[in-house]
């Protein structure tokens, strides 16, 4: 969460992923993938990806429906 709140989302979306490579079913990490993704319109398609993968682990958090 370093990375994400220095606002460098790149550095947190890696670290992201490397949650994700231990935990596939962290919805907080997807969303939080999502999140810092969603900075960089190159990567757009895939932090719809991350919101959406979130949304399938956890569909009751609307924090995750607003993505």
């Amino acid at each position: 969460m370093g990375f994400y709140r220095d606002g460098n989302f790149w550095g947190a979306s890696e670290s992201f992923d490397q949650v994700l490579r231990l935990d596939p079913r962290n919805h907080q990490a997807w969303y939080y993938t999502a999140l810092a993704l969603s900075t960089q319109k190159a990567y757009l398609p895939r932090a719809v990806e991350a919101a959406a993968r979130a949304c399938e682990l956890n569909p009751v958090s609307s924090d995750y429906l607003k993505l």
